[in-house]
């Protein structure tokens, strides 16, 4: 209920929250400006530790096969290593939540997922970026992984 994913009513139940149009486009554009913050403040702080263990999840990622759950969980572990590395724990608190909220929209409206091994150019791209310490490729990537989530989207509404 605090995510939003539910509302509760009191005698009557704990329903699923509906989903508004315009709260799509909210939540998107606002993940959208977000995560150009955090991308810029990951370049800067990120650790090697950090870039080795998203570097590790992508190891193997050609031998999932079509739908797996896996590319969901890679994703999402994708996600929270770039949201810690911003070292910004409200920053990292609100991406996670909106993250949550993005998954749900897919889930709910039944989104193609990007299949890992046809997305995996967009991820390296993040990798490398961050790999050069340059605040300005990793929010380009970072854009251009979101442009493609929210494309899928709007293909299945």
């Amino acid at each position: 209920a605090t995510e939003g994913l539910v509302s509760i009513l009191p005698r009557r139940g704990t329903f699923a929250s509906e989903l508004i149009f315009s709260d799509v486009q909210d939540l998107l554009e606002l993940r959208w400006h977000l995560e150009a913050v955090a991308a810029r403040l990951a370049a800067s702080r990120i650790t090697e530790e950090e870039l080795k263990a998203i570097e590790r999840l992508f190891e193997g990622v050609n031998r999932l096969p079509p739908g797996s759950p896996d590319h969901v969980r890679i994703d999402t572990e994708f996600h929270r290593i770039l949201q810690q590395a911003t070292r910004n724990r409200y920053l990292a608190d609100t991406l996670a939540r909106l993250h949550t909220l993005s998954l749900r929209l897919m889930f709910v409206t039944r989104a193609k997922a990007a299949e890992l091994p046809d997305a995996l150019g967009q991820y390296l791209a993040v990798v490398e970026a961050l790999r050069r310490r340059d605040p300005e490729a990793t929010e380009r990537a970072v854009h251009a992984h979101l442009d493609d989530f929210r494309e899928r989207l709007r293909a299945s509404l």
